[in-house]
């Protein structure tokens, strides 16, 4: 499960533009889908050949066309790997520029080029 705090009064209206519920500053629970995706190998049918195909889209696709779609849920420990791909490269760039700095001269820096967090 995933909480998120928000930080506005939310409300829900009807048709009639009448106020049905209102909530100050909410939390919400969702269910969040992390990681790891197994497939029988038939579920590549179903992925157009050339075409870009978000997750969410591949399993709507196996939903309509009636196909078993299961999960597991972990309450356990779980790391965004994105998010600690980012935070280790945010490191070392900043390791390799202070190095490169204090250490080599800016025409003699054997380090150029060090991707941004972006390019992860």
């Amino acid at each position: 499960m995933r909480k998120v705090k928000i930080d506005f009064c939310v409300s829900q209206m009807d048709g009639a533009s009448g106020i049905t519920s209102i909530v100050e500053k909410p939390t919400i629970d969702y269910l969040v889908s992390m990681c790891f995706y197994i497939f029988e190998p038939r579920v590549i049918g179903y992925i157009p050949k050339g075409k870009y195909l978000e997750f969410p889209d591949l399993i709507q696709m196996l939903l309509v066309a009636g196909e078993k779609v299961a999960g597991y849920s972990f309450d356990g420990y779980w790391q965004d790997l994105i998010w600690a791909a980012r935070m280790i490269m945010s490191r070392l760039q900043w390791i390799l520029r202070i190095c490169a700095a204090n250490f080599y001269p800016s025409s003699k820096c054997l380090i150029r080029f060090v991707p941004d967090q972006e390019s992860i």
